[in-house]
This record gives structure tokens, sequence and C-alpha cells, in this order.
């Protein structure tokens, strides 16, 4: 163990950081699996090789171009199977390289496709475990990201590419960029993205505007510079020309601060003026909220994402800078969706979030259960389950942008008391199947199960007539607060049943409570055995009459005729569970046609309905429920200003009022992927642990790399490498009075230290941030000035009670990010020297 600082420790931490890298390729010809385990014949047997492998899967990566063969065996020379898509996620599992061979054995999330690929046609090739490396299974591939700042600024060295500034930039971080405007060949120029630098195939173009990371750079036609850049989705990927890109390279974003007196620039020129005239121009942006509507926006329930600074200017540290300006951000504008004032900062953050909830879908099934529907129950079942299926396989494929789904199942029979037929009164219910949402992986076989053994409901008041609009009345009154379900997206109702309700129940009631649920009504009509019975066809048409009244507000002109869909599965022709599975596609259809609406129109994308949901019947043509949704939420494109392109913006960190200069307490968050954003949170973690346990030293030096590491998403190959990313935190806005400003010998000089105080105040530092952190991971939020320290931990203070916030933004085009309040990181002895006598605290960038 270290008790000296110095150039000891900095061998040390060299030392350990050598622990992580990686060994280059080794001799031998195979790496991972034994290709003899990775041998298929034909596509069918590809979902048994992922389930058998699963635990041995090397890494992810992506495939690109515009057409891939997938062989048998390593060696083979007939493709068992072509996947046509220009770039696709898959994972890896082995490698084999010999002369004149060297190809990788690859397989969807989901087993529907996978066999053996040339090499060549993944995105690039990352490190490869050798012999003799600690990992159990050695890593053939590793999820692609992009290249570190120093290698993109190496490789445009010298070249005069129009957006490109390597100075005065961070060192150790990734290379990104901003897609500033529109690939739109009407609006030029026009930089399409291409599926390779020279001669490749051009794909869809673009109006909005995403942050990419860039992979790669390569020479391109007439001498251009040509980019291998990626959303992390796959729904912008593939070689654009260096000069659509601008690059933005640092990992702040930034909120108006809680007073309001935020003020930002559109012209840099206008703010170097302003300065040096004392004061003239005045700002363009100005904050249009009152101070708590503002601070409301911060601490409340929306995303912490306002605008993504990716570049921090300090002409102290930038010598390409006039040495006369402030400090200064240059941010990047969501898009010009109004003048600018804070009030438009949340309303185009409140959009992004209303965006993203209609991708977040709630379906209940709700189905009768009585005597004369027991016999079909096994054909929705199996409806269910295909529909589910198919849905999974189509969510692999990024470019569909299917909607998230969460799906439940319900059965009803009549009323319990005979006497007591009211909308509220007691229904025999039994819930089949759980909420459960459909993701790559879920298998669909248990949770249908519930349905599947399901005996049926006994109906003890009735004949033939049931509680069937009782029923959707009373489930649709507590959909919202029933657990399992998205909070926020659209709810829909599935009712599947033969026979309606008696003729006297309330059809307007139960409309006007579906409204104030938010809940959409679609009936599917069975036609069961009913043996000629009178009282049957009674209760049929009772039913017809009754779901069409409720279904009118989502069909065209409120005709239902020829819409309502009636499934006859009272004769076995083997299309019960089709027409079932077919009713399900209608739905999802439309709330893909709903984010389409809003992609197309809003935010100016060439965007496609997706070819699986042609053969759906030509009746849903009339139904509107994705209009029905964008109405009720206010998403109508009329209502809407169209986001065109991005914007840039200039934040001072001072501005000249009156002729006195004034500091802006700008609120600032720290973005990261979510990989990243998880392995900070568990490094913290560790290190809140072994804090005062001096036994634990080599183990601390360790997690000191590994946040150098989570902060760059490198692997961390040298000492210098470690402190330039480390140093790099030091420079951000808010991060001089952190944890991240502490160089790595400081903190290891208060791990070693046999000082009581020093130790002490280290673990309060280290779990004040891991503390935070974990809220992040629950999706909880608390202030600063609710949290106290009990001497070994960090907790809320007595009547003080977290918010849920989720920290991960979405965004509609891109990559997902997530994004900490800088005061995680702030020293707490810090935070707590600005509170004063009243109590109250500065918990922004304060002096």
């Amino acid at each position: 163990m270290l008790t000296r600082i110095g150039q000891d420790a900095l061998r040390c931490l060299v030392s350990f950081a050598s622990l992580f890298i990686l060994a280059g390729p080794a001799q031998s010809q195979v790496f991972g699996v034994n290709p003899e385990e990775l041998q298929i014949s034909s596509p069918q047997e590809c979902q048994g090789i992922v389930e058998a492998q699963r635990a041995r899967v090397s890494g992810g990566q992506w495939l690109i171009g515009s057409r891939f063969d997938l062989f048998g065996m390593s060696n083979g020379r007939q493709p068992v199977q072509s996947l046509s898509d220009q770039f696709r996620p898959v994972n890896c599992y082995s490698r084999v390289q010999a002369t004149g061979l060297d190809r990788t054995f690859v397989a969807t999330e989901d087993g529907a496709a996978c066999g053996w690929v040339e090499t060549d046609n993944l995105l690039q090739l990352n490190a490869i475990g050798a012999a003799g490396n600690r990992r159990s299974v050695q890593a053939v591939c590793e999820v692609p990201r992009a290249i570190t700042l120093r290698a993109f600024c190496a490789m445009t060295d010298g070249v005069a590419v129009e957006n490109v500034n390597c100075e005065g930039v961070p060192r150790g971080l990734r290379a990104k960029g901003v897609l500033i405007g529109s690939t739109e060949e009407s609006l030029l120029p026009n930089y399409p993205f291409m599926s390779a630098p020279v001669g490749g195939q051009e794909r869809e173009t673009r109006l909005f505007f995403s942050v990419l990371e860039i992979h790669e750079i390569a020479p391109g036609a007439a001498g251009t510079v040509m980019a291998l850049v990626g959303d992390g989705e796959g729904d912008m990927f593939g070689w654009i020309d260096l000069r659509a890109l601008s690059l933005w390279p640092t990992r702040l974003a930034l909120f108006y601060d809680e007073d309001g007196s935020g003020a930002m620039f559109q012209r840099e020129g206008d703010l170097f003026q302003h300065v040096l005239s004392g004061g003239d121009p005045v700002p363009d942006i100005v904050p249009g909220d009152e101070p708590d509507s503002i601070a409301n926006f911060i601490h409340g329930e929306w995303p912490l994402l306002s605008y993504p600074i990716i570049r921090v200017r300090n002409p102290a540290t930038d010598v390409s800078l006039n040495q006369q300006m402030p400090l200064y951000h240059e941010v990047i504008f969501l898009g010009r969706a109004g003048e600018g004032s804070a009030s438009e900062i949340m309303r185009e953050a409140e959009l992004s979030q209303q965006i993203e909830e209609l991708q977040q879908i709630n379906v209940m099934i709700v189905m009768d259960s009585t005597e004369s529907m027991h016999p079909y129950l096994p054909a929705v079942r199996t409806g269910v389950a295909d529909f589910v299926r198919s849905y999974r396989s189509q969510v692999l494929d990024p470019a569909n942008r299917l909607p998230d789904v969460r799906i439940g199942a319900y059965a009803y029979s009549d009323f319990q008391d005979a006497a007591r037929t009211g909308l509220s009164d007691p229904i025999d219910f039994a819930q089949l199947m759980a909420p459960i949402r459909i993701s790559l992986g879920f298998n669909i076989e248990r949770p249908l199960q519930g349905i599947s053994n399901h005996t049926g409901l006994d109906d003890r008041v009735g004949l033939r007539e049931e509680a069937a609009m009782e029923a959707v009345y009373q489930l649709s009154r507590s959909f919202a607060t029933t657990p399992g379900w998205f909070e926020r997206g659209p709810r829909i109702i599935v009712h599947l049943a033969d026979h309606g309700s008696r003729s006297d129940v309330d059809i307007v009631a139960i409309q006007s409570q579906l409204e104030r649920s938010g809940v959409y009504y679609l009936p599917l009509h069975l036609i069961t055995d009913d043996g000629g019975s009178k009282n049957s066809q009674r209760a049929r048409r009772l039913f017809q009459e009754q779901s069409s009244a409720l279904f009118a507000r989502i069909v065209r002109d409120g005709d239902t005729e020829g819409v309502v869909r009636s499934i006859n599965i009272a004769s076995n022709d083997g299309g019960r569970a089709d027409r079932v599975t077919e009713a399900l596609e209608v739905i999802s259809a439309q709330f893909v046609q709903s984010a389409n609406i809003l992609r197309s129109d809003v935010l100016g994308q060439d965007v496609t309905q997706s070819a699986s949901f042609e053969a759906v019947d030509i009746a849903a043509s009339r139904i509107i429920l994705g209009e029905r949704v964008l109405e009720d939420r206010g998403l109508l494109p009329e209502s809407i200003d169209t986001i065109v392109q991005a914007t840039s913006g200039f934040a001072p960190a001072t501005i000249v009022r009156n002729g006195v200069v004034e500091p802006v307490d700008w609120t600032y968050t720290i973005a990261l992927e979510p990989e990243q954003a998880t392995s900070v949170r568990e490094q913290f973690s560790q290190m809140c642990d072994i804090v005062g346990r001096p036994d634990r030293g080599e183990d601390f030096r360790r997690l000191v790399v590994g946040l150098a590491a989570a902060f760059s998403g490198d692997v961390i190959e040298s000492n210098e490498q470690m402190l330039g990313i480390l140093s790099d935190m030091r420079e951000l806005p808010s991060a001089s009075d952190s944890l991240l400003g502490l160089r790595p010998e400081q903190l290891i000089q208060k791990f070693d230290s046999d000082d009581p105080g020093a130790i002490s105040q280290l673990r309060q530092e280290v779990c004040w941030t891991s503390y935070h952190l974990n809220n992040f991971e629950a999706n909880q939020y608390a202030r600063p000035d609710q949290v106290v320290w009990t001497g070994s931990s960090f907790t809320l203070r007595e009547g003080e009670t977290a918010i849920q916030r989720s920290y991960l933004y979405s965004p509609v085009v891109g990559a997902e990010t997530v994004y900490f309040p800088a005061f995680f990181f702030i020293l707490p002895q810090i935070f707590e020297a600005t509170m004063n006598d009243e109590g109250d605290v500065c918990i922004f960038q304060c002096d």
C-alpha cells in the first residue's frame, strides 16, 4: 500500500490502469466460442444457438453495408441467409482467422438471424482478448463508440474542413458532432448519409438535427472528408461529409438559473460587442417565466434537459479566442419554435417529453369469460402470443420506430348480485395477465398461462346479457392507478366479447368516464356458437350497438358501419387466432402512424409506414385513433411550430447591465451515455463502501482509474491519459468545487491519511455523490437542501420526500442521454458553506 504521494503514486496508478487494458490480437486462429458449437444449416436453428450461448456473448457490434451474407459454417461457401438492411446491430460470439479467411459469428438479439459474416462487414473491430486474459469469455466485439477526440483531431490535422476546430477543447473525451440543418435535397448544400465513404448507396435524408458520434474518418470523392457517424439507434447512421457536422465535444448541459436572469446572444460578435461597449446590444434571448416557474421546471417532473452545452469557450485557456472576451458557452438549440424565452425552452422540452410518452402504449385486453366464451379462450391466447412474437421481432429493426408496449389481460362475467346492477356495483373479475412490457428476450408463454389456465367465470345473475360495458367502465376508472402500466402513455382497452350489457346501461356515462380516464376503446365482436338461441342473438346485437357507440369517437365521422371488427370463432377454420392477431396489429399500426405524423409534419423527417402493417384490414383506414390521441394531447401538427434545424446561441458567464458586470448563475448538468452513467454510479458506490479501510487501498486506486474510464468511455492506457481526463473535468464550470475537481493524488492522499478527520471528510465527499447517483438509479430526485449526513451516510431529512424523476432523455431522433445535476458532484462542505442563517442554500453555480 502506498503511503507517499508523488511519482510513486502516479506509477501505481499506471500499473492499476494496465490491469484493464486488453492485449492485442492473439496469434491463434480462433477467438471466443468454439466454432464447432456455432454451425447451422438453416435460420430456424438461430433461436437455439442464441439461447444456448446467451451467457457467452462477447459484445455488440453494427453490421454496415447494404447486404450481408450469413454462412452456416466459418468456412462455408453458400450463405444460409442474407440481411438486406443497410445497418443492423448484432451480438458477437466467435471469430476465425486463417489465410484468406476472417469471419465472425453474429446473431440478432432475438435469434431471428445468425451466421458467420465477413469481419470487414462489422463497423469496427475492437480489442480481442488473448490467451491468459483473466476474462472467462474472451472479447470478440464491443459496442462501437466514437473515437477519442485526440484521434479525431489527429485525423483532421491539416485538413481544411468547415466547423472543425480542435483548439481549446478538452482532451480524453470522445469526438461527437452535431448534424446542423438539413440533408434534404431541396435545401442545399445536401449532405446525405452514405453506406460507404466513396461509391456507397445513399440513405434517407433528414431535416432534423442530432448529436452524432464520430467513429472513423476517411477520404471521400473529389477531395472531401467523410465521417462515419451514428446516433446510437441506427436511425441516422452512415458516412456523411464532415462539412455537415460541427464538432461539439464536451459533456455539459445548461439550464436557466433559478432567478431567471440568464441571457443568450444569437451571434458571437454581439456578445463580444456587448462586453466592449458596456451593455450594448442587449441579449437576444432572455427568460420569460417567473422564477418560481423556472425553479419548478428545474426541480420538477421534466427531464433534466434544456440545451446541451457542447462547447465551453474560455479565453483564459483557449489561445484562439480574443482575451478581452468573458468565459462563455456555445450552446445548441433544440430548434426554432419561438423567440427563445425560458417558457419556449420549457415548451420544447415538454414537447419532446410528450412525443416520448406517445411511444409508451398501454394495451389492456378485456374479455368476456362466461360459459359461451370458454371454448375459445385458447384461440384468443394464441392470437395474443402471435402478435407479441411478431411485434418483438419488428422492434429489433430501428427503422420501424415501433412504440414501447405494455400488455395485460382481464376477464369478467356478470354482476355478483342481481339486485345491484349499476355502473359501479360489484362484478366478477379475474386478472389473467398482469401488465408486462414487450421487449427483446420477453417470453410471452408464461404470462399467457393465465389465459390458458382460466376456467371461466360463473354467470350467477343473468341469462345471456353480461356486465360487459360496466366492466369497461370500472377498469377504465382504475386504469391509471393500477400498478405496472406506463404512467403517462396512452391507454387502450381492447374488448373481446360475444354478448353485451342489459339494454338500460348508461352508455353516455361510460363514454364520459373513458374520456376522463384518457382511455380509448376498441371492440372486437366475437361470434360464438349460440345454437340459434334468440336470447343469445339479442345479447349479441346489444354488444354491437353498445360497443359501436363507444367506438364512434375514434372512427372518422363517427360512422362505425363496416369498421367494427367481427371475428367468427364459432367454426374452427384455423383462422381464429389470426383474426385476433390482426386486430391487435390495427392498434400498433395506429400508434406508429401518430408518431410518424409528428416526425413528418412537425420535425420534418422523411418517414414511411412499416411494411409489416400493410396487410391490416382496409377498414382500419377509417379508424382515427392516432389522430384522436394527438388531438387530446394538443399535438396536432397545425398547433405546433415546426422544428426545422439546429441553431447556435452564446451564453456568457457574465453580463453587463447598466455598466455593471454581473455574474450569470447558470445551472449545469453533466451529460453521459446510459452505460457510462451506470458505470459512474457503480464506481462511486464502491468508493463509498471502502473509504476508511486501509486494507482496500489497491481497490480504491483501481476505482480512481475506473472513474476516469467511465467518464471518457475509454480503456485507460496510460497515467497521462487518466490525468488528462480528470483534469478536463476540473475545467468544466461548476466542477472546480466538486469531487471531479480533485486531482487523483489528492483522493489517494486522503484515503491513505492517518487523520480521522481527513478520512471522514473523504467518506462524506464520496458518499454524497454516491447517494445522489443511487437516486438516479431509483428514478428519484432529492434537492441538496433535503439531505442530511448521519455520520456514515446521507439520507433525507425528517419530513422530506424525494420526487420521481427520470434522468434519461430520449430524443425523438438520436441516442439516449443521462443528465446529472452538477450539484451531485459538488463537495458537501462547499455546499454547506453556502447556507445562510435562514437555512436557504445556493444550489446552482454560485459565487
